[in-house]
């Protein structure tokens, strides 16, 4: 890891393709995963939504898959 920094400078890391990508991808990812219990609650119509709910497991999984994604694509150069 520490490697692949000494190679290439932090700018120059962070403005590669992959990077920006990886990094948009992660965001996303923890917006889905930290919404996820808004949104059941404007489907479902209710103030009280079960923590167990299949729509707030969904979009967390869901995000969960963007942020691992991301860190894949990070870390590939």
């Amino acid at each position: 890891m520490f490697d692949m920094l000494l190679a290439t400078g932090l700018i120059e890391r962070l403005t590669m393709t992959n990077v920006i990508l990886g990094i948009a991808l992660a965001i996303l990812g923890l917006w889905f995963s930290l919404l996820a219990t808004r949104v059941a609650r404007m489907v479902r119509k209710t103030s009280n939504v079960d923590p167990n709910d299949r729509v707030i497991i969904t979009m967390k999984s869901f995000g969960l898959i963007l942020i691992l994604v991301a860190l894949v694509i990070i870390v590939i150069k």
